[in-house]
Protein backbone atom coordinates (compact mmCIF):
# COMPACT_ATOMS: atom_id res chain seq x y z
CA UNK A 1 0.00 0.00 0.00
CA UNK A 2 1.42 3.15 -1.42
CA UNK A 3 1.81 5.84 1.68
CA UNK A 4 0.72 8.82 0.05
CA UNK A 5 0.06 11.87 1.86
CA UNK A 6 -3.77 11.83 2.51
CA UNK A 7 -2.47 8.35 4.40
CA UNK A 8 0.15 9.81 6.34
CA UNK A 9 -2.01 12.40 7.71
CA UNK A 10 -5.14 9.82 8.33
CA UNK A 11 -2.78 7.64 10.22
CA UNK A 12 -1.42 10.69 12.31
CA UNK A 13 -4.98 11.23 13.13
CA UNK A 14 -5.56 7.79 13.85
CA UNK A 15 -2.47 7.82 16.00
CA UNK A 16 -3.78 10.63 18.28
CA UNK A 17 -7.13 9.77 18.49
CA UNK A 18 -6.15 6.39 19.65
CA UNK A 19 -4.08 7.99 22.60
CA UNK A 20 -6.78 10.21 23.59
CA UNK A 21 -9.16 7.30 23.49
CA UNK A 22 -7.07 5.47 25.63
CA UNK A 23 -6.48 8.19 28.18
CA UNK A 24 -10.43 8.64 27.95
CA UNK A 25 -10.61 4.97 28.55
CA UNK A 26 -8.49 4.97 31.57
CA UNK A 27 -10.58 7.75 32.98
CA UNK A 28 -13.74 6.56 32.35
CA UNK A 29 -12.41 2.86 33.96
CA UNK A 30 -11.02 4.18 36.80
CA UNK A 31 -14.16 6.70 37.45
CA UNK A 32 -16.17 3.86 38.35
CA UNK A 33 -14.02 1.97 39.80
CA UNK A 34 -14.17 4.99 42.05
CA UNK A 35 -17.96 4.48 41.94
CA UNK A 36 -18.36 1.12 42.65
CA UNK A 37 -16.30 1.98 45.94
CA UNK A 38 -18.37 5.07 46.56
CA UNK A 39 -21.78 2.80 46.13
CA UNK A 40 -20.67 0.47 48.38
CA UNK A 41 -19.86 2.70 51.34
CA UNK A 42 -23.24 4.58 50.87
CA UNK A 43 -25.25 1.44 50.22
CA UNK A 44 -23.28 -1.24 52.47
CA UNK A 45 -21.02 -0.01 55.44
CA UNK A 46 -22.97 3.17 55.76
CA UNK A 47 -26.33 1.08 55.79
CA UNK A 48 -24.79 -0.99 57.90
CA UNK A 49 -23.60 1.44 60.86
CA UNK A 50 -26.96 3.77 60.78
CA UNK A 51 -29.38 0.83 60.58
CA UNK A 52 -27.62 -1.19 62.92
CA UNK A 53 -27.70 1.47 65.63
CA UNK A 54 -31.40 1.86 64.95
CA UNK A 55 -31.60 -2.13 65.51
CA UNK A 56 -29.90 -1.63 69.01
CA UNK A 57 -31.84 0.87 70.06
CA UNK A 58 -34.90 -1.13 68.87
CA UNK A 59 -34.33 -4.00 70.74
CA UNK A 60 -33.17 -2.56 73.57
CA UNK A 61 -36.90 -0.73 73.66
CA UNK A 62 -38.12 -4.20 73.29
CA UNK A 63 -35.87 -5.58 76.54
CA UNK A 64 -37.29 -2.62 78.49
CA UNK A 65 -41.41 -3.19 77.28
CA UNK A 66 -40.33 -6.95 78.62
CA UNK A 67 -39.39 -5.73 81.97
CA UNK A 68 -42.16 -3.35 82.38
CA UNK A 69 -44.53 -5.57 80.96
CA UNK A 70 -43.12 -8.36 83.96
CA UNK A 71 -43.75 -5.92 86.22
CA UNK A 72 -46.95 -4.23 85.30
CA UNK A 73 -48.42 -7.06 83.20
CA UNK A 74 -50.22 -4.31 81.20
CA UNK A 75 -51.66 -5.62 78.01
CA UNK A 76 -50.72 -2.29 76.28
CA UNK A 77 -46.81 -2.91 77.11
CA UNK A 78 -46.58 -6.19 75.35
CA UNK A 79 -48.29 -4.05 72.56
CA UNK A 80 -45.67 -1.66 72.77
CA UNK A 81 -42.59 -4.91 72.04
CA UNK A 82 -43.84 -6.43 69.59
CA UNK A 83 -43.72 -2.68 67.79
CA UNK A 84 -40.58 -2.35 68.14
CA UNK A 85 -40.32 -6.09 67.31
CA UNK A 86 -41.79 -5.33 63.99
CA UNK A 87 -39.24 -2.09 63.73
CA UNK A 88 -36.26 -4.55 64.48
CA UNK A 89 -37.13 -7.02 61.81
CA UNK A 90 -38.29 -4.10 59.04
CA UNK A 91 -34.63 -3.02 59.94
CA UNK A 92 -32.96 -5.86 59.25
CA UNK A 93 -35.04 -6.74 56.18
CA UNK A 94 -33.53 -3.35 55.06
CA UNK A 95 -30.24 -4.57 55.46
CA UNK A 96 -30.11 -7.54 54.25
CA UNK A 97 -30.26 -6.62 50.49
CA UNK A 98 -27.27 -6.48 48.65
CA UNK A 99 -24.76 -7.18 50.87
CA UNK A 100 -21.40 -9.64 51.02
CA UNK A 101 -21.98 -13.41 51.77
CA UNK A 102 -20.56 -13.15 55.25
CA UNK A 103 -22.37 -10.17 56.18
CA UNK A 104 -25.25 -12.05 54.95
CA UNK A 105 -24.61 -14.92 56.96
CA UNK A 106 -24.53 -12.70 60.34
CA UNK A 107 -27.61 -11.07 59.84
CA UNK A 108 -29.40 -14.47 59.26
CA UNK A 109 -28.50 -15.69 62.48
CA UNK A 110 -29.69 -12.29 64.02
CA UNK A 111 -32.59 -12.76 62.35
CA UNK A 112 -33.16 -16.49 64.12
CA UNK A 113 -32.26 -15.11 67.46
CA UNK A 114 -34.37 -12.60 67.12
CA UNK A 115 -37.28 -14.97 66.36
CA UNK A 116 -36.17 -16.83 69.18
CA UNK A 117 -36.40 -13.90 71.56
CA UNK A 118 -40.28 -12.78 70.01
CA UNK A 119 -40.92 -16.53 70.87
CA UNK A 120 -39.57 -16.68 74.24
CA UNK A 121 -41.78 -13.45 75.12
CA UNK A 122 -44.67 -15.15 74.02
CA UNK A 123 -43.66 -17.77 76.59
CA UNK A 124 -43.39 -15.17 79.45
CA UNK A 125 -46.61 -13.74 78.54
CA UNK A 126 -49.17 -17.07 78.93
CA UNK A 127 -46.57 -17.65 81.93
CA UNK A 128 -47.58 -14.08 83.30
CA UNK A 129 -51.50 -15.10 82.25
CA UNK A 130 -50.95 -18.59 84.20
CA UNK A 131 -49.72 -16.82 87.51
CA UNK A 132 -46.31 -18.48 86.95
CA UNK A 133 -44.39 -14.83 87.24
CA UNK A 134 -41.37 -16.68 88.47
CA UNK A 135 -41.16 -18.88 85.59
CA UNK A 136 -41.10 -15.75 83.93
CA UNK A 137 -38.92 -13.97 85.71
CA UNK A 138 -36.25 -16.38 85.29
CA UNK A 139 -36.55 -16.92 80.94
CA UNK A 140 -36.50 -13.61 81.36
CA UNK A 141 -32.99 -13.02 83.23
CA UNK A 142 -31.36 -16.06 81.84
CA UNK A 143 -32.40 -16.99 78.06
CA UNK A 144 -33.78 -13.97 76.81
CA UNK A 145 -30.39 -11.81 78.26
CA UNK A 146 -28.76 -14.13 76.45
CA UNK A 147 -30.05 -13.84 73.62
CA UNK A 148 -30.06 -10.18 73.63
CA UNK A 149 -26.08 -10.18 74.50
CA UNK A 150 -26.06 -12.67 71.47
CA UNK A 151 -27.72 -9.88 68.79
CA UNK A 152 -26.22 -7.16 70.51
CA UNK A 153 -22.85 -8.09 70.15
CA UNK A 154 -23.60 -9.25 66.55
CA UNK A 155 -24.56 -6.00 65.79
CA UNK A 156 -21.63 -4.41 67.38
CA UNK A 157 -19.39 -6.73 65.34
CA UNK A 158 -20.90 -5.61 62.27
CA UNK A 159 -20.51 -1.93 63.31
CA UNK A 160 -17.06 -2.43 63.74
CA UNK A 161 -16.54 -4.19 60.65
CA UNK A 162 -18.26 -1.78 58.37
CA UNK A 163 -16.30 1.16 60.08
CA UNK A 164 -13.15 -0.90 59.06
CA UNK A 165 -14.51 -1.21 55.76
CA UNK A 166 -15.49 1.86 55.22
CA UNK A 167 -12.26 3.14 56.12
CA UNK A 168 -10.05 0.96 53.83
CA UNK A 169 -12.97 2.01 51.02
CA UNK A 170 -11.97 5.53 51.48
CA UNK A 171 -8.03 5.05 51.55
CA UNK A 172 -8.59 2.96 48.68
CA UNK A 173 -10.48 5.80 46.77
CA UNK A 174 -7.81 8.09 47.72
CA UNK A 175 -5.52 5.78 46.23
CA UNK A 176 -7.27 5.12 43.06
CA UNK A 177 -7.39 8.55 42.95
CA UNK A 178 -4.52 9.53 43.17
CA UNK A 179 -3.13 6.59 40.80
CA UNK A 180 -6.12 7.43 37.99
CA UNK A 181 -4.80 11.42 37.59
CA UNK A 182 -1.43 10.69 37.53
CA UNK A 183 -1.69 7.85 35.11
CA UNK A 184 -4.48 9.92 33.11
CA UNK A 185 -2.07 12.97 33.22
CA UNK A 186 0.92 11.11 31.87
CA UNK A 187 -1.46 9.60 28.98
CA UNK A 188 -2.74 12.98 28.14
CA UNK A 189 1.01 14.54 28.15
CA UNK A 190 1.90 11.52 25.62
CA UNK A 191 -0.36 12.18 23.52
CA UNK A 192 0.23 15.63 22.92
CA UNK A 193 3.54 15.14 22.56
CA UNK A 194 2.45 12.13 20.14
CA UNK A 195 0.95 14.47 18.21
CA UNK A 196 3.45 17.35 18.35
CA UNK A 197 6.23 15.05 17.15
CA UNK A 198 3.88 13.48 14.13
CA UNK A 199 2.97 17.20 13.18
CA UNK A 200 6.71 18.19 13.12
CA UNK A 201 7.59 14.68 11.21
CA UNK A 202 4.54 14.83 8.71
CA UNK A 203 5.43 18.90 8.05
CA UNK A 204 8.92 18.62 7.71
CA UNK A 205 8.34 15.03 4.91
CA UNK A 206 5.89 17.75 3.04
CA UNK A 207 7.55 20.99 3.24
CA UNK A 208 11.08 19.52 2.45
CA UNK A 209 9.98 18.19 -1.20
CA UNK A 210 8.00 20.82 -1.29
CA UNK A 211 11.02 23.58 -0.92
CA UNK A 212 13.18 21.43 -3.58
CA UNK A 213 10.47 22.26 -6.04
CA UNK A 214 10.40 25.23 -5.44
CA UNK A 215 14.22 25.98 -5.81
CA UNK A 216 14.27 24.10 -9.10
CA UNK A 217 11.12 26.56 -10.35
CA UNK A 218 13.25 29.22 -9.34
CA UNK A 219 16.29 27.66 -11.40
CA UNK A 220 13.73 27.23 -14.32
CA UNK A 221 12.54 30.71 -14.87
CA UNK A 222 16.42 31.69 -15.03
CA UNK A 223 17.09 29.35 -17.92
CA UNK A 224 18.77 26.36 -16.08
CA UNK A 225 16.96 22.83 -16.72
CA UNK A 226 19.40 20.05 -15.31
CA UNK A 227 19.07 20.58 -11.37
CA UNK A 228 18.33 17.30 -10.40
CA UNK A 229 15.45 17.17 -8.03
CA UNK A 230 16.79 14.36 -5.82
CA UNK A 231 12.39 13.43 -4.91
CA UNK A 232 11.97 9.76 -5.08
CA UNK A 233 8.76 8.99 -3.67
CA UNK A 234 5.45 7.33 -3.87
CA UNK A 235 3.01 9.79 -3.30
CA UNK A 236 1.79 12.88 -4.49
CA UNK A 237 4.54 14.99 -4.32
CA UNK A 238 6.37 11.88 -5.93
CA UNK A 239 3.99 12.40 -8.75
CA UNK A 240 4.29 16.29 -8.88
CA UNK A 241 8.01 15.83 -9.04
CA UNK A 242 8.33 13.11 -12.12
CA UNK A 243 5.64 15.80 -14.03
CA UNK A 244 7.95 18.34 -12.91
CA UNK A 245 10.73 16.46 -14.66
CA UNK A 246 9.24 16.27 -18.05
CA UNK A 247 8.22 19.54 -18.26
CA UNK A 248 11.25 21.11 -17.63
CA UNK A 249 12.66 18.88 -20.02
CA UNK A 250 10.17 19.72 -22.57
CA UNK A 251 10.81 23.00 -21.67
CA UNK A 252 14.42 22.58 -22.65
CA UNK A 253 13.92 21.12 -26.11
CA UNK A 254 11.74 23.92 -26.37
CA UNK A 255 14.29 26.59 -25.08
CA UNK A 256 16.88 24.84 -27.46
CA UNK A 257 14.36 25.06 -30.37
CA UNK A 258 14.11 28.92 -29.59
CA UNK A 259 17.71 29.23 -29.25
CA UNK A 260 17.95 27.85 -32.64
CA UNK A 261 15.48 30.08 -34.34
CA UNK A 262 15.84 33.04 -36.78
CA UNK A 263 15.58 35.91 -34.63
CA UNK A 264 15.03 37.98 -37.97
CA UNK A 265 12.24 36.11 -39.23
CA UNK A 266 11.37 34.01 -36.18
CA UNK A 267 11.40 30.89 -38.98
CA UNK A 268 12.91 27.14 -37.30
CA UNK A 269 16.72 26.90 -37.40
CA UNK A 270 18.44 24.08 -38.66
CA UNK A 271 17.67 21.99 -35.58
CA UNK A 272 14.40 21.93 -36.10
CA UNK A 273 14.66 21.41 -39.67
CA UNK A 274 16.77 18.25 -39.46
CA UNK A 275 14.27 16.75 -36.83
CA UNK A 276 11.34 17.52 -38.66
CA UNK A 277 13.44 15.63 -42.18
CA UNK A 278 14.01 12.81 -39.81
CA UNK A 279 10.53 12.44 -38.63
CA UNK A 280 9.28 12.11 -42.03
CA UNK A 281 11.52 10.12 -43.22
CA UNK A 282 10.79 7.61 -40.32
CA UNK A 283 7.27 8.24 -41.87
CA UNK A 284 8.16 6.93 -45.04
CA UNK A 285 5.37 9.04 -46.69
CA UNK A 286 7.26 10.96 -49.58
CA UNK A 287 7.66 15.00 -48.80
CA UNK A 288 9.05 17.44 -50.74
CA UNK A 289 12.44 20.37 -49.25
CA UNK A 290 13.06 22.98 -50.87
CA UNK A 291 16.17 25.16 -50.07
CA UNK A 292 16.61 28.85 -51.60
CA UNK A 293 19.49 31.05 -51.51
CA UNK A 294 19.20 35.02 -52.04
CA UNK A 295 22.88 35.77 -53.50
CA UNK A 296 24.22 39.25 -53.10
CA UNK A 297 21.69 39.78 -50.19
CA UNK A 298 24.89 40.86 -47.60
CA UNK A 299 25.63 43.97 -50.14
CA UNK A 300 21.97 45.19 -50.52
CA UNK A 301 21.06 45.04 -46.94
CA UNK A 302 25.06 47.33 -46.46
CA UNK A 303 23.42 49.53 -49.29
CA UNK A 304 19.64 50.07 -48.77
CA UNK A 305 19.81 48.93 -44.98
CA UNK A 306 18.62 46.27 -42.62
CA UNK A 307 14.90 47.28 -42.85
CA UNK A 308 14.73 46.81 -46.86
CA UNK A 309 16.98 44.33 -46.12
CA UNK A 310 14.01 42.33 -43.72
CA UNK A 311 11.36 43.22 -46.75
CA UNK A 312 13.05 41.45 -49.77
CA UNK A 313 13.49 38.24 -46.64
Amino acid sequence: MKMTISRKLLLGYLAMALLTVLASVYAIISLRSLNNLTYAIINQDSLILNTSKGMIDALLAQESAEKKYLILRDPSIAELFWTRSREFTGNLNTLRVGQPPHVAAILKRISIDHDRYDDLFRSEVSLVETGNLEEAMILSDHDSRNIIDGIAEALHSLERKAEKSMTARMNQIKAQGTEASRITMLLSIVSLLSGFILAILITYDISRPLRKLEQATGLVAEGIFDRDLDIRRHDEIGKLADSFTIMTDRLKVLEAKNLDASPLTGLPGNLVIEEEIERRLKAGKPFSLCHLDLDNFKPFADRYGYAWGSEVI
